[in-house]
């Protein structure tokens, strides 16, 4: 194999997995020509070493003497420093980090970063350290600031002072793994740990920047992220066996014990569901060797259903709901669901605005990269006491009227609106319940609900009264739900406006109303619209030709027809002509048709 060519070194690994198969990862690691024999005694390992020198004179492979070494107890693999004690940083590349020169540009910013990123699973808290130089990486003007030189500074002196990783004990006697996690504003780390010797020791370090999006999660939502963002990083060592996840934030412990989880929460428990390990709670004074960070201020920003500015909703019992921690001390973290029982109060918000809720969306719809419209809005709570029943079914059909007459003169289109949501069949029976002050149905009548309305029941927590109409709250915006027989006039209210596309046209509706199934609702009405039929062209490709085999003469026949012209109909002294002709030879038969073929089985020509 000649030097230079780029498939080179995959044809050379895929040439040493085939020689040596059966003895690697047994008797030896092997990367491209880096052949690497352990043992943990001598005898041990001279076997080993003989088997490998064997399977090479097999294949007619040669050593180069001056490039061998043998019976080492420690050695250089990787850029990595590997004994007895465990892994550590290579010396020579701990002096270059030593040496390395203040970045003048963000080209130099990234080549050290690259170069510490190889040895980031040796430094705690990489990523929140690395924070000031990663910004200085965005295209945006350069500055060196006194952070990025704090930054730079402290990570040359965590690898020139690096640990030694140990090696991880993966025996049936080997104790269970501890995986430390933790998060902050902006990266979440993690440290996993074995006890060896009657010593914690750690494994390996690992943390990550977190993405713009999920800097807007909650307090409870990122340490939640932390854990199973790093339970897939070290998959490998944690899935054969239980383990441990120790956290400083109280509200994880009550992590497999949610009911019901829907949307992003069910699918990080799903993950989380293959594994066995138990969720232990650490204060966050005893926490430090993953992140410090947990004890600082967090300040809220997300809008999540529980900590909403404006909004106070006690959750259902039956469904799971995040929260946040938003207190600066971990003593009593707020848990993630309530404990099942019978939710006696529920407050509900009941907003007044002076724009009509259910007029349809005007042409400002089709801006959708705008920001919706600010209202001056006047927030009122008021708490409703459940109304005593003889039997809760009827009490979850009955109106209260002191819930739904607040005393307060409203607008002809919110009367109208909330006249359409009792009448619904999906919206209605959810009305009826928050005016009667519930937050969850019977049983018995979940059964007998639509699935429109089992959206809406999950989504109490969002739900509040405008003008006695039921509202849901959109980024702490309060929009109408829209009934079923007004669905239709909205979208095409915004979607006449400039035939906008599926995307466009719900984004526009989502912030000026809802309604169960929204996106499945535009999806049909935008395919549906003729006008975009007729304008548009056909997104669908055409099958790609392909050679049809055939074994024998007349296997497989192809049959034109062709419409003959007026003009050519006396000449050829019939109308229409068809051929016929076998793929597997050239052979043609042309017929004469007495009877015209099918129009659909036609092509006119001139």
């Amino acid at each position: 194999m000649p030097f230079g060519l780029r498939n080179a070194p995959a044809t050379f690994q895929r040439l040493m997995q085939l020689v040596l198969r059966g003895l690697t990862w047994q008797a030896c690691l092997v990367f491209i020509d880096d052949v690497i024999v352990m043992g943990q005694t001598i005898g041990q390992h001279n076997d080993r070493l003989r088997s490998v020198l064997e399977r090479l004179r097999e294949f007619n492979l040669r050593l180069k003497p001056s490039k061998c070494r043998f019976a080492n107890t420690s050695m250089l693999v990787l850029g990595h420093r590997v004994s007895k004690t465990g892994i550590t940083v290579d010396e020579g590349k701990t002096a270059a980090v030593r040496d390395w020169p203040v970045p003048r540009s963000s080209k130099d910013v990234k080549s050290f970063l690259g170069m510490t990123s190889y040895y980031r699973r040796f430094v705690r808290e990489y990523a929140n350290i690395a924070e000031p130089l990663r910004r200085l990486t965005l295209p945006t003007p350069f500055e060196w600031t006194p952070e990025a030189e704090a930054a730079f500074n402290q990570l040359k002196q965590a690898l020139l002072s690096a640990p030694i990783l140990a090696f991880p004990d993966m025996s049936e006697s080997g104790s269970e793994f501890i995986l430390d996690t933790d998060a902050s504003d902006c990266a979440i780390g993690a440290v996993l740990s074995q006890v060896q010797a009657s010593e914690e020791r750690v494994i390996a370090y690992a943390s990550r920047a977190l993405s713009r999006a999920e800097r807007n999660y909650c307090v409870t939502r990122r340490e939640l992220l932390a854990v199973v963002e790093f339970v897939k990083k070290f998959r490998s060592y944690l899935l054969p066996r239980a383990f441990t996840v120790r956290v400083d934030h109280q509200a994880l412990t009550y992590l497999l014990a949610f009911k019901e989880p829907e949307g992003q929460l069910a699918r990080w428990l799903q993950l989380l569901d293959e594994f066995n390990f138990k969720v232990v709670f650490r204060r966050g004074r005893q926490h430090g060797n993953a992140d410090a960070l947990s004890r600082r201020e967090q300040k809220c920003t997300s809008q999540c259903r529980v900590c909403r500015p404006g909004t106070t909703a006690v959750a259902p019992a039956e469904t799971s709901t995040a929260a946040c921690q938003t207190e600066p001390t971990v003593e009593a973290p707020v848990p993630i669901a309530e404990p099942a029982g019978r939710v006696d109060t529920v407050r509900v918000n009941s907003v007044q605005t002076n724009a009509a809720t259910s007029a349809p969306a005007t042409s400002a719809a089709a801006q959708t990269n705008a920001e919706p419209e600010r209202q001056g809005t006047s927030r009122r709570k008021q708490q409703l006491q459940p109304r005593p029943s003889e039997s809760e079914d009827s009490s979850e059909d009955e109106i209260s009227d002191e819930a739904i007459q607040e005393g307060e003169a409203l607008s002809d289109a919110s009367q109208s609106l909330r006249e359409l949501q009792l009448r619904d069949p999906d919206i209605g029976p959810v009305f009826r319940l928050l005016s009667n002050g519930k937050t969850r149905f019977s049983a018995s009548r979940r059964d007998r609900l639509s699935p429109e309305s089992l959206i809406l029941a999950q989504k109490i927590g969002d739900l509040c009264f405008v003008d006695g109409a039921l509202n849901k709250l959109v980024k702490s915006k309060p929009v109408p739900v829209i009934p079923r027989c007004r669905q239709e006039e909205f979208i095409e209210e915004v979607h006449e406006l400039g035939h906008l596309g599926e995307d466009k046209t719900l984004a526009a509706l989502k912030q000026r109303c809802y309604w169960p199934k929204m996106a499945e609702s535009v999806r049909l009405a935008v395919k549906s619209c003729q006008v975009c039929q007729r304008a548009k062209t056909p997104s669908q490709r055409r099958a790609p030709l392909q050679t049809m085999a055939s074994g024998f003469p007349m296997q497989r026949v192809g049959i034109d027809v062709v419409k003959v012209g007026l003009s050519q109909r006396e000449t050829i002294g019939c109308s229409p002509l068809s051929t016929t002709s076998p793929s597997g030879s050239s052979w043609c038969h042309s017929p004469t048709r007495k009877r015209p073929p099918s129009p659909r089985h036609c092509s006119t020509t001139g």
